[in-house]
């Protein structure tokens, strides 16, 4: 998910410098060295915003659970809720 967030800020990035500078009427290869530059940059900053969105969707998904449940004391679960006991051999 990091990556692909990063790609997609890089070409876009890549993207909207060149529209913008082919609107301007700029030379083609100042645009693309500006484009370029922004590429690099907004990949890395892709990189680190996909990292921070990637470990807030797994603490959400996964690290609200555990501890509810190893706060639980011993004494409160029921082992007749856990199913069927095996049969004495």
């Amino acid at each position: 998910m990091t990556k692909r967030f990063a790609g997609f800020m890089a070409i876009f990035a890549f993207f909207v410098v060149c529209v913008s500078g082919l609107f301007a009427d700029t030379d083609m290869a100042d645009v693309l060295l500006r484009a370029l530059a922004a590429m690099a940059v907004f990949f890395f900053l892709g990189l680190l915003v996909g990292h921070v969105a990637n470990r807030i969707l797994l603490d959400n998904l996964f690290g609200e659970e555990a501890p509810d449940i190893a706060e639980v004391p011993e004494e409160e679960v029921k082992p007749e809720g856990r199913g069927a006991e095996a049969p004495p051999s």
